[in-house]
């Protein structure tokens, strides 16, 4: 049961890592 939880962690931690390195992308072409 803890199984979902965990993913749902883990697709969320992912989730922040993509949009922190488009901001940095993002930030870095505009820069």
């Amino acid at each position: 049961m803890q199984y979902p939880a965990v993913i749902n962690i883990s697709g969320i931690a992912a989730g922040f890592l993509l949009l922190g390195l488009i901001f940095k992308s993002q930030k870095h072409f505009s820069g």
